[in-house]
C-alpha cells in the first residue's frame, strides 16, 4: 500500500518490476539461496528463478521465512475420527477424505489431529525423504495440533467440533456448497518443521428424506447508515432453529440471529442493497428432517 497509494484517492502509482524492487531466490527444499537477495539489476543469480519484492525489507522478510525451517526434520499430520487415524489416499489431491459423522443435531461433527508414526504413500514420502512404511518422528514441543477451516460450508465451534454452516456461496452450488476443506497444522519445534495437512469432507447438498419443513422469514425494513443491530426472526414449520447468512451487502449475522452493519467504503453510492438468507438444513440422521427451501429478504441501506 505504501508503494502504490498516495495520501489522497487517485490512480495507483506505477511500478516497473524490470527496473524497481528486489529479487529473492526461489524456495529450495533444505538448501540455502543460490544468490543473496539484491536490487533488480544487481542480483547475481538467475533472475528467472526469483521472487520479486517491493523493497529490501520485503526481500529480507522473504529470505528469513525461507530459512526458518531449512534443515529441520519433517513430521507428518493425520486426522482422527471415531477414535481412528484415517488412512491417506495418494490418488486424492487432499490426501485425506473425512467422513461426515453428524452428532445428534445432524449438523455438528468431531474431528481431531494426530501425528503419523509411519510414512504413507504419495507426497509424504517425498516430503520426508523416507520410504513408504518407514517410522517417522514428530515435534515434542510447540503446542497442540490445530484444525481450521480452509473453505466450504463449515464453522469451527471448538478445538475438535465443527458444524455445517452455509454462507454466501449458497446451498445449491453442486461443486462448492457440499465440499468442506480443513487444515491441520503444528508449529514445529527446534528439531522439526512446521507441519500442515489438508483434508476434504463431502456433505449432502440437501437432506431429501424425512419430514418436510418450510421457513417463514418476515421482510426487513430499509435501514439508515449507523442503524442499531436488528434481531432477525425467521421460523421453521418444524420448530427447529433457523440460521442466516448475508449473501450481499456490508452486514453480518451473529450466531443469535442479530444483523449488524460492517464498515462501508467511503465512496459508496446509496442506496446499498443488503440480502439476508434464512436457511434450515434439516437432519440426515433420525429423526430425519428435509432441508427447507432457503428464503431471502433484501432491504436497502440509505443515508437518510
Amino acid at each position: 500500500m505504501q508503494a502504490r497509494l498516495d495520501a489522497q484517492p487517485g490512480p495507483l502509482k506505477p511500478i516497473d518490476p524490470v527496473k524497481q524492487g528486489w529479487l529473492v531466490d526461489r524456495w529450495r527444499m533444505d538448501k540455502p539461496p543460490r544468490a543473496a537477495a539484491a536490487p533488480v539489476g544487481q542480483y547475481a543469480g538467475d533472475a528467472g528463478e526469483t521472487f520479486w519484492c517491493f523493497d529490501e525489507a520485503h526481500a529480507r522478510a522473504a529470505e528469513n521465512m525461507q530459512a526458518a525451517y531449512c534443515g529441520k526434520k519433517v513430521g507428518l499430520l493425520g486426522y482422527v475420527q471415531d477414535g481412528q487415524v484415517l488412512a491417506q489416499d495418494p490418488k486424492l489431491h487432499a490426501q485425506v477424505s473425512l467422513r461426515f459423522l453428524p452428532e445428534a443435531d445432524g449438523r455438528t461433527f468431531k474431528v481431531a489431529g494426530a501425528f503419523l508414526d509411519t510414512v504413507p504413500e504419495g507426497r509424504p514420502a517425498r516430503w520426508t525423504g523416507l520410504k513408504v512404511g518407514s517410522p517417522v518422528g514428530h515435534a515434542k514441543g510447540g503446542g497442540q495440533i490445530v484444525i481450521e477451516r480452509i473453505c466450504g460450508p463449515v464453522e469451527k465451534l471448538s478445538a475438535d467440533t465443527f458444524a455445517v454452516s452455509f454462507y454466501r456461496m449458497g446451498m445449491d452450488n453442486p461443486r462448492r456448497s457440499n465440499e468442506i476443506w480443513l487444515m491441520a497444522t503444528h508449529p514445529g519445534d527446534g528439531e522439526y518443521k512446521r507441519a500442515v495437512q489438508q483434508a476434504v469432507m463431502h456433505v449432502p447438498l440437501r437432506n431429501a428424506e424425512g419430514a418436510r419443513q418450510a421457513i417463514t422469514f418476515p421482510g426487513i425494513p430499509d435501514q439508515r447508515v449507523g442503524f442499531k443491530p436488528v434481531k432477525l426472526n425467521a421460523t421453521s414449520s418444524a420448530g427447529v432453529p433457523v440460521s442466516y447468512y448475508v449473501r450481499e451487502g456490508p452486514a453480518a449475522v451473529s450466531d443469535d440471529g442479530t444483523l449488524t452493519l460492517l464498515p462501508i467504503p467511503p465512496r459508496t453510492k446509496y442506496p446499498v442493497a443488503v440480502t439476508v438468507v434464512a436457511w434450515q438444513w434439516g437432519r440426515s440422521i433420525d429423526p430425519k428432517l428435509q432441508s427447507a427451501e432457503p428464503v431471502a429478504q433484501t432491504f436497502h441501506l440509505r443515508k437518510k
